[in-house]
This record gives C-alpha cells, structure tokens and sequence, in this order.
C-alpha cells in the first residue's frame, strides 16, 4: 500500500574515513570521500522521487560539504522504500568503489584483490524509516528513536580479505594494499614516512591529497611570517622554491588564500630543511641556496612560529531545536526545517570564506560542523567570526531557544601527531560544551595551547561576555606593540603560586602584586609600563577575582599575539 514515509540514513565510519589521519590532507581527503558517498546517495534518493529535507536539495548539487546524514520523504509502500534506500546506499558506495578505480589505474603494483575488496566494505550505511501518517512533526520524532535502535543493533559482518600482512598505520584495522618493497617513487608521490603502511582508504586519501594539494600544517603556521617580509625576500623565496617543484621536494598549493607563496612552506623550518637536504642530494644545489636566503632572514625577522590551531565548531541544542520544529506539524513543521537546513548550508560555506579570508584552511564544513586549520594568531577572530556567522542564519527563526554554537580550539607543535592534535581540539570542544546543564553556558570557545615538552595554557570564554575576549585582545595588541614585557605575565602567576604554596593570606599576595606593578611603572626591571595598561591589568583583576587566572591568560596572549619563534622565547623568560 502507497503511502508517504520520512527515511534517515547516515554513513561512516567517522573514524576510519576522517579521524584516521597522519597529515592534514588525509583529514581533508577523508571529509572529501564521506562528503561525496552521501551526496550520491541524496542524488540517487532525489533523482527517484524522493523529497530532500536535509541536505537542502541546493547542496547536493554544488561543490561544498555534504553532511553524513541524509533524511527524505518518499512516497511508496514498505517495500519500495526499502528498494529506494538500497538504490541510495548502493550509489554512496559505488561512488567510493569509482573514485577508488580511479586511484588505482593510477597507482600500479598494489595488491589489487585486497585494494578492491576493502573499498567494497569501507562504508557503513544505517537507515531507518517511519510513516507519515500522523504528518512530519510525529515522523520526525519517530525516526530520531528508529535511527537511534538501528544504530544500537549492529551489523557483524566477518571478515574477508585477512591476511598476514603489516597493518595501516593510519588506525590498525585493515591489511596494507602497499606491495612489499615499495619503490622510491612510490614512496615519494605518497609521501610515505618510513616503515608506513596504507590500507585502501590510506592510499585513496592520499592520492586525492596530493592532486588537490591541500595546505600542510606548516604553510598555515607560516602564514603571518611570510606576511610580515617585504616583496624582495619574498620574490627571492618564491624564485628558488620554484625549481624544486618538478623535483618533488616542493608541494604547491592551489589555495587562493596562501597565493601569494604558494608553496607548502614546510623548508622554511631548519629541522625540515636539514632532513631534506639529506633526502634530496639531487636537489643539493636549490637547498643550498635556500638555507643561505633563510639564515639572512632568520636572523633578520626570526623563524617562522611552528605552532598552528585547529579549530573545531559543532551546533550546541540543535538536537533540541529540531524536536521544537517537529512539534509544529507539516506544512509549518516541515517548512522550519527547510529553512534551518538551508540556513546550515549557507553557514558552511560563510565558514569557508571567513577561515579562507583569515589565511586558515577548511578541511570540512557541512552542516553545523566546522573543521579548520586557522594561523595561532587569528584563533580569536575565527572564533568570534564563525559565531556571529551561525547567530545570523539563524536570525530569523522563531524561537527563544534557538542552536548555538561551540568553539575548541587546540594550538599544538607541528611535529605532534595530528590524531592527537585533533583528539586536543575535540577535548577543547567537550569543554567548550561544559556538563550540559545549562544550555545557555554551552556558547563557548575553549582554546588550549599544548606547549611542546609539557605543559598546557587553557581558558574558556562565553562568546556572550564580550570582556574576556576584550582582554585577552588588549594584552595580544599591547604584546605586538611591545607596551607589555612579556615576563610580567609570569611574574603575576608567580606571586600567586607562591601564594598558595606558602599558604599567604589574600593581603600578602595583593601587596606583593602591588609592589610588582609599581615596578614595572617605574621601569625598575627595564621595561616601563604605561599607566593605562597597568590600569587594564588592575581592572581585569578585580573582573577576575583571581591572580593566577590573570597570569594565565596574559601568558596565553602571549602566545596567540606570537609571530616568530623568538616571540615565544621572549615569553619563557
């Protein structure tokens, strides 16, 4: 019997898709093949007669992120509504096979058999559907708890292709598809580190990666040096990264935001440049020249900083918001939905261009969910940006209680692994969420700097007090200007250290501050401190309540203020 039925489907796994990642390429190749699985299973579903609720028809049919969940409306009976999901699971995984086939007519010698079949099974696919009887607000809510059992009832299906053979060393689960002895070449096009395995995604995400050239971690960090030289060196640097392109030991990038050099910046760092010119003998004489441009500029400007953020945002109570939508029955139910659909979809691709503008780089946008490679000094500005981005979709929505959004943000060492780089960001974002009590606490940003060798540096701010994010700017401003010495921020979280360690009374320790700022007011250590700063840090106190949380985040805008190497050596002082 005809009738008309609400359907859900959702793809993944995240894990192995995205999170299984050792560059920012695989990140962004992985959010590539996910995105593009789940637009051909919301063609497949539209182009049968099917009704997109979310993703808006309009996103699937341009270049940017889809969103791994797709729901529909479909009209049929039971049986060919299933028929349709299996046509849209199909088309999601014959996409994946596709995009695979292509990789490999590209890459020949890996073990084909096993290559195939673990393209054939990477994706998994769980659907549920409702009837619409009782219209789409009850539909919805009915899907939201089928789903949610389908998801619980998992599918074990056994394993096939085993074999005795090295793991991916991207996440351990699969069997390597690299032949046994992996010749140079191969090596060097997919950037292999040395004992690295790849099973099919692997090798898959880092083909895409390489053809799209998308932005290593070092030409974002790089960013705000390479913005700071004056023409002449910089039409030096681009004229001998040039040569060493077709040479492969220079990546280009297509980014338009990083233009103006458009190279993966990665010899711009000693450590990376000695260990390339052991690599590279044949590329002896360019390095050569390149180590002399840099030691002038090294010495001239500094190093480039080698800490870079990456920025995760997800909707806080959208969840919520959509059971509120469901309970206004269709049309105005279904309507609400469209329109917040679509408001998503605008803020993805806002998302986009404000990360692009800053000099970051997405590695995925769709939906509510942001993932982005954002230089340390503009992490305030893509916050607050993406946030006012999200608040203006979202405008005219009825509602007192409409989504919001969350900010983590981790700032760590290029040279830390980036699962643990991302599992940090995800840490930042839990914490930006706090327990969940309080919806209204949930809009936050959370940012951390994971200080290579130990040690973190953490705040959380309410993106609605607009002061914390005010002083946290006026101390970044005062430390670029060089109004502010960068070992007064240590000072003050030094008295207060003392403090609790010695058991000082609340008096002790204002006094001991006190004497402290009059110090510096005076100049007695060097450096003078104005009046209207040293009024700004007394005011900020009194907001605070709290000594070492004042020192904490001063030496945290430190950090964030940071344009070279030597900007932090200062800061340890």
């Amino acid at each position: 019997m005809s009738a008309r039925h609400l359907l859900g489907i959702t793809f993944g796994p995240v894990q192995d898709f995205i999170a299984a990642a050792r560059r920012t390429s695989d990140l962004w190749a992985g959010s590539q093949l996910l995105s593009s699985a789940s637009r051909a299973a919301a063609r497949s579903l539209e182009d049968q007669g099917a009704t997109l609720v979310y993703p808006p028809s309009s996103s699937i049919r341009a270049d940017g992120d889809v969103p791994n969940v797709v729901v529909a409306i479909l009209e049929g009976s039971g049986d060919e509504v299933r028929s349709l999901c299996r046509a849209a699971q199909d088309a999601a995984r014959s996409k994946l096979v596709e995009v695979g086939e292509k990789v490999l007519s590209d890459w020949p010698g890996l073990r084909e058999d096993r290559y195939r079949a673990q393209l054939t099974d990477a994706l998994e696919a769980y659907s549920a559907w409702v009837p619409m009887d009782a219209g789409f607000g009850p539909a919805f809510r009915s899907l939201g708890l089928a789903m949610a059992a389908r998801k619980a009832t998992r599918n074990f299906e056994p394993h096939r292709h085993g074999a005795k053979a090295p793991k991916n060393s991207l996440d351990g689960l699969r069997e390597t598809v690299l032949p046994d002895k992996s010749s140079s070449i191969l090596s060097k096009k997919l950037r292999l580190s040395k004992g690295e395995q790849l099973d099919a995604l692997g090798v898959v995400k880092r083909h895409l990666g390489r053809q799209e050239s998308f932005a290593a971690l070092t030409r974002v960090a790089s960013q705000e040096w390479l913005q700071t030289l004056d023409p002449a060196h910089l039409k030096t640097l681009i004229d001998v990264h040039e040569p060493m392109v077709n040479l492969e030991v220079v990546r280009r990038t297509k980014a338009s935001q990083f233009s103006a050099f458009p190279y993966d910046a990665s010899l711009l760092y000693p450590n990376r440049l000695a260990a390339e010119r052991r690599e590279s003998p044949d590329a002896a004489l360019h390095l050569d020249r390149l180590q002399q441009v840099l030691n002038h500029l090294w010495k001239q400007v500094g190093q480039p900083l080698s800490y870079v953020a990456l920025l995760l945002a997800d909707g806080n109570r959208m969840g919520r918001y959509l059971q509120q939508v469901a309970k206004s029955n269709d049309p105005p139910g279904l309507e609400l939905h469209g329109r917040l659909s679509q408001g998503m979809v605008n803020f993805a691709d806002e998302a986009r261009r404000k990360v692009t503008r800053l000099g970051g780089q997405v590695v995925y946008a769709g939906g509510d969910d942001v993932m982005a490679l954002v230089p340390v000094h503009q992490v305030l500005n893509a916050a607050r940006e993406l946030d006012q981005a999200f608040q203006a979709q979202l405008a005219s929505l009825p509602g007192d209680e409409k989504p919001n959004l969350r900010v983590g943000v981790a700032v760590a060492h290029m040279v830390e692994p980036l699962g643990n780089i991302r599992g940090w960001a995800h840490d930042e974002e839990r914490l930006a969420k706090g327990d969940g009590s309080d919806p209204s606490r949930a809009h936050a940003l959370s940012v951390c700097v994971y200080q290579r060798g130990g040690g973190q540096l953490r705040t959380r701010l309410s993106f609605d007090q607009t002061n914390d994010f005010d002083a946290l700017e006026q101390w970044m401003s005062a430390y670029r200007a060089k109004r502010l010495a960068s070992r007064l921020a240590y000072q003050i979280r030094g008295i207060a250290e003392r403090g609790e360690q010695q058991r000082l009374s609340d008096g002790v320790v204002e006094a001991e501050f006190e004497r402290l700022m009059l110090r510096q007011q005076k100049g007695d250590d060097g450096s003078k401190l104005d009046d209207d700063l040293a009024l700004g840090i007394r005011t900020r106190l009194g907001e605070l309540g709290n000594l070492r949380q004042l020192g904490t985040e001063m030496i945290l805008a430190r950090w964030l203020s940071a344009r070279t190497e030597k900007d932090l050596s200062r800061g340890n002082q």
